[in-house]
């Protein structure tokens, strides 16, 4: 499946069940749309499947696609079918303000000044819904714009430090011209639109700050704007404001977060436009926003949850003046130019699934274009362990394809919604600094967990046919006679544990198995023999213990074994359990699996 990039042209970034039908449908009605002797009745099965698919980002950029294909013979239409056409139109807008589909509104909003019936055009049909009344479409369909025109007009794909002095000229000198043209027509889509002065003058100023114009293009762009110059800043409006501002919120708070906090209090411009998050000088969060609200009762109601709780936080909440919250929304501004010049385009993902690869990571950013390949470009994080922690360093080519990576916070990549924040070159150097020293050093050891009770050796040597095993460790409860339900599992070599993790989610039977990283450590925990490595005066290139416990699998007699204390005086191991405490990584809180004692029986 194909999605339209606002040049007339198409790229690959959506699929669906079954494109082939898709396409064909929206074909054959987007024909009938056109054709005169055909009526379409809202009850009919045919705008019934077209709701359908409207439902799924395919279907809708599937429709953008076939009307913008019938334009050149189609743009001039009879009442009946210009009405028909605005119809559909608005059934589109209205899912992709809920679903929150910028390309497909983007090229939607284009169309719409294309269509038109004695001088009537689509727009004036629409001006009503309230995806134009959003700010964050407009920033975000902007930035998306100019992006695509600028991959669609550059002659080469090499990052900022492979470029030649020449290419870097040309490059900035392409940036500057696609900025201008599509600041035009976007201030120019705005006012038919019918937005306030002062939100395109915001707009205009904001996407300034973004851009590297010459003074005489500002000067034309601030001519075009219905607010003639710029003196008409937002300051300078004479409108009553009602601000609060959120300090001390947890780092990963989001604009939906805040707009819980303050359930039942009306937000100026809704939770997307009136919620202004700021960050640091790295570009990441710093704890604080501002909110814009309707009435001095909602201000004073806000700062009544004053020192109350968000998520595990408390916050303090204090009344502001616009020009406290307008200063500091200009320096954040101000952070993101600077960062920009030093040329560090990079986020930090969190929330990844456990079954996570680089290739799944380049498919939920398609359309940003990384740095370099996708192996040097994305960074999977992990814990001291060598466990995946769930997180991901990602660096881009440009400040296009960041803002656009940015706009995909909090969307779901499978199940799981994902973080996006942004980072810089220093902390992306520490962590992978890190988790590549704990990944050499690793075991090529794996604990599965949730096997049939009745599982064997040879059900295991099953499941992970194709790779070497070494040994297999089966786990029983306290008196070593009831399978636990786990087991730990030596490779013969480190891709063959990663390849072995990649299982996870499958089944064994008819349950599902559970596969993570694990080490000798607690392969020793089970076996009873001491944390510190095999008991000394037993040296060897094998740091696993020369002996075994019997019977086999069971753990050792009170005492340890050999005469070897692994547990408190009188205790025995219970089991090992592995409690999934923190979403991103990490188990119990810690690093590791928490081995729980209990007391032996006097």
């Amino acid at each position: 499946m194909t999605a339209y990039n606002g040049n007339g042209r198409f790229s690959d970034s959506c699929t669906c069940v079954n494109p082939g039908a898709c396409s064909e449908f929206m074909k054959t009605y987007v024909k009938a749309i056109f054709d005169i002797s055909v009526t379409i009745s809202p009850f009919s099965s045919l705008r019934e499947q077209y709701n359908k698919l409207c439902m799924q980002e395919c279907g809708r950029r599937e429709f953008a696609r076939q009307v913008t294909s019938a334009r050149s013979s189609n743009m001039l239409l009879c009442e009946s079918r210009f009405l028909q056409l605005a119809a559909n139109f608005a059934t589109i807008l209205h899912i992709c303000e809920q679903e929150d589909d910028i390309e497909s509104a983007k090229v939607l909003m284009i169309l719409a000044f294309t269509y038109q019936c004695e001088g009537r055009f689509v727009y004036q049909e629409i001006l009503s819904l309230p995806i134009w009344k959003s700010m964050r479409f407009w920033n975000a369909a902007f930035l998306h714009a100019v992006h695509s025109e600028r991959k669609l007009r550059t002659s080469h794909n090499k990052c900022f430090s492979e470029q030649t002095p020449e290419q870097r000229v040309e490059a900035a000198e392409l940036h500057k011209n696609t900025f201008f043209g599509q600041m035009s027509s976007f201030i120019t889509n705005m006012k038919a639109f019918q937005l306030p002065a002062r939100e395109i003058s915001e707009f205009r100023e904001k996407m300034f700050i973004m851009s590297e114009l010459e003074e005489e293009q500002k000067e034309m762009l601030r001519e075009l704007s219905p607010d003639e110059g710029q003196e008409a800043k937002m300051e300078d409006y004479s409108e009553e404001h009602f601000i609060v501002k959120i300090s001390g919120m947890p780092y990963t708070a989001t604009c939906e977060d805040v707009a819980k906090f303050l359930a039942g209090l009306d937000i100026k411009g809704g939770r997307k436009n009136g919620v202004h998050v700021t960050r640091d000088e790295s570009g990441r969060a710093s704890g604080e926003c501002f909110v814009e609200l309707t009435c001095e009762e909602d201000v004073e109601t806000a700062v009544g949850k004053d020192r109350q709780h968000m998520g595990r936080r408390w916050v303090t909440v204090s009344k502001v003046t616009h020009d406290v919250m307008m200063s500091d929304i200009n320096k954040c501004a101000e952070i993101q130019q600077k960062l920009d010049e030093r040329r560090e385009f990079i986020v930090k993902v969190r929330g990844l699934p456990w079954s996570s690869q680089t290739e799944d990571i380049e498919n939920f950013f398609s359309g940003c274009t990384l740095s370099g390949s996708k192996n040097d470009s994305i960074k999977l994080l992990r814990n001291s362990m060598g466990r995946l922690t769930g997180q991901a360093l990602v660096e881009f080519a440009d400040g296009e394809s960041l803002n656009l990576a940015l706009s995909k916070n909090r969307q779901h990549m499978g199940s799981r919604y994902l973080e996006v924040t942004r980072s810089d070159k220093s902390e992306m150097e520490r962590l992978t600094e890190k988790s590549e020293t704990v990944s050499k050093n690793r075991d090529p050891i794996v604990m599965c967990r949730g096997l049939p009770f009745s599982a064997t050796e040879d059900d295991v040597r099953k499941f992970f046919s194709g790779l070497q095993i070494v040994e297999i460790q089966m786990v029983y409860d306290a008196d070593g006679i009831r399978p636990m339900g786990k087991c730990f599992v030596q490779f013969m070599s480190l891709s063959d544990s990663e390849a072995a993790l990649n299982k996870f989610g499958e089944k064994m039977g008819s349950r599902y198995i559970e596969i993570f990283q694990s080490n000798w450590k607690f392969w020793y925990a089970q076996e009873g023999v001491p944390h510190g490595g095999p008991p000394p005066g037993r040296p060897g290139p094998d740091p696993r213990p020369k002996y075994r416990p019997q019977p086999y699998s069971k753990p050792p007699p009170r005492g340890g074994a050999a005469g070897f204390n692994t547990m408190p005086r009188g205790g025995r191991i219970k089991h090992i359990s592995h409690d999934r405490r923190n979403p991103y990584g990490g188990y119990d809180g810690s690093d590791g699996f928490q081995v729980h004692w209990c007391e032996s029986e006097p």
